[in-house]
């Protein structure tokens, strides 16, 4: 990690604690999309406080990582996020991520092929 990175993760605050789970685990498995990252995950958020949305769909769910980042702050919104996830695998570590997160009530995650 670059020092201009470590400078603007050090403002960064992480609500919910199983972000940290979730990039833990990127980290040990192999053959997965890796996730966004904290920079991304902060503007996804931003974007969707500042447009009030109320429903996103996200395909590619991988290990929930993003999922999380959006649902958070939809739940703000009094939004709803769908996420598809294309392997089952994949799919059920996501559903605990989601549910560890407290974030079950926003998300519907659907198991399949999102074409």
């Amino acid at each position: 990690m670059n020092k201009i990175t470590e400078y603007i993760e050090s403002f960064i605050t992480i609500d919910n604690k199983q972000i940290n789970e979730i990039m833990k685990q990127d980290e040990e498995m192999s053959g997965i999309q890796p996730c966004v990252g904290i920079e991304a995950g902060k503007l996804l958020g931003l974007l969707i406080r500042s447009n009030n949305a109320k429903r996103v769909l996200e395909f590619g769910t991988c290990l929930g990582y993003s999922t999380v980042w959006i649902a958070q702050d939809l739940k703000e919104t009094g939004g709803r996020l769908i996420s598809v996830e294309y392997r089952k695998d994949l799919y059920e570590i996501t559903k605990r991520n989601i549910e560890l997160s407290g974030l079950s009530e926003v998300v519907e995650l659907i198991l399949g092929d999102a074409s």
